[in-house]
């Protein structure tokens, strides 16, 4: 039979959601198959089945059924969302990429290969509770990870790149505001709506650059109480040139430059510099929103974020607590955040050793007037 037959299938289980409750259970390929035999597949192999492909399945909205989530959002090929099966299953990894990574791995995903245009929703947005922003390299997985740990009926998602691109400003693919807050809702609600829904409401741990676009994420979430981890900038930029992060590394199209750069100028700069003018600008953006009246907004610093943590932040989001939370954070505070199978190691002493190398020294005197002006701010 032609692929044509292949392809009707796959319309009857993005539209079936029995149907993808059935064929999620199969882990294994054999087993897979065997079912979609019994639903009448081809003889023939399927075309794409086990191997990427590029003949996705368009839609025009989400898939039918309550379990699937935006892994990625691509708004400059057209594809727009990309939505993959989660069974209902909460993200358990350090990044929700790697939830993604991990579900897409299961046979019906590959299968199904879903995109779907954005559609605007005018249902009101989920029960975001919290947002964390971060300076990078500075703690802010930990506290997701022991939101986690103190929660069950929480949804922490951790760094999701839906939610980021939604929310993103790129100079080379302007989105206005107004849209980006309906791109933005509209992710957090079909993910929390695809990772079941729990009664504890949904924290957002948003990604490095985030703070750029700090208004998009509060006019989102009016009323949503907020915070921002920092680090000593000589730190956080020795760790950036030890591991380079995208978000700070010159040329990377899928984040804008710091405002006060174009392509042409950071061309120009050492990878140490260039990643300063990034650290400076999101101190700006920080201190920007802190400042403004009746903000929900707090600084919490690297050196405390394990006792702020256990201690200020479940006020801070109104969080509901088990008895034996305190226990649950402790006990994850002891691992490393994004290896939670080791044991943390603070490794400040060996930052601090490449701190006061000349180039990082350098380059952290370009941050420190707006992070003086952000320690002023959330004081």
């Amino acid at each position: 039979m032609s692929i044509e037959g292949w392809q009707a299938l796959r319309r009857r289980v993005l539209e079936d959601a029995d149907l993808q409750a059935i064929l999620w259970r199969h882990a294994d390929w054999g087993a897979f198959e065997a079912a979609l035999a019994a639903l009448g597949a081809p003889e023939a192999p399927c075309p794409w089945i086990r191997a990427p492909i590029s003949d996705h399945a368009v839609l025009n909205s989400r898939p039918a059924g309550p379990h699937w989530a935006p892994a990625d959002l691509d708004l400059m090929t057209g594809r727009g969302v990309q939505w993959i099966y989660c069974g209902g299953e909460r993200p358990v990894e350090p990044f929700f990429s790697m939830d993604t990574w991990r579900w897409s791995q299961r046979p019906l995903n590959a299968f199904l290969q879903a995109h779907a245009s954005f559609v605007p929703d005018p249902d009101p947005p989920p029960p975001v509770v919290g947002l964390v922003f971060h300076l990078s390299r500075c703690g802010s997985t930990l506290v997701g990870q022991m939101l986690r740990a103190a929660c069950p009926d929480l949804l922490v998602l951790l760094e999701s790149r839906a939610i980021g691109k939604a929310a993103r400003h790129l100079p080379w693919a302007p989105i206005d505001a107004g849209r980006r807050v309906e791109q933005l809702r509209y992710m957090a609600k079909t993910l929390y709506e695809g990772c079941g829904a729990p009664p504890g409401g949904l924290v957002i741990k948003a990604e490095g650059t985030a703070l750029y676009d700090l208004d998009v994420y509060l006019q989102a979430f009016p009323g949503t109480p907020w915070i921002v981890i920092h680090r000593d900038p000589a730190e956080i930029l020795a760790s950036h040139q030890r591991e380079p992060a995208p978000e700070a590394t010159q040329g990377v199209l899928e984040f804008a430059p710091p405002p006060s750069l174009d392509f042409q100028m950071s061309s120009t700069l050492s990878p140490e510099s260039y990643a300063a003018h990034v650290l400076a600008a999101l101190c700006e953006a920080a201190t920007e929103g802190l400042e403004k009246p009746g903000s929900l907004g707090r600084l919490v610093g690297y050196a405390d974020i394990v006792a702020w943590t256990m201690q200020a932040l479940p006020c801070h989001f109104a969080l509901s607590l088990p008895s034996d939370a305190e226990a649950r954070m402790s006990a994850m505070a002891d691992r490393d955040a994004k290896f939670p199978q080791t044991a943390f190691i603070d490794d400040s002493r060996e930052k601090r050793r490449l701190a006061d190398t000349a180039e990082i020294a350098c380059a952290a005197r370009i941050v420190q007037p707006a992070y003086q002006a952000l320690l002023g701010a959330g004081a």
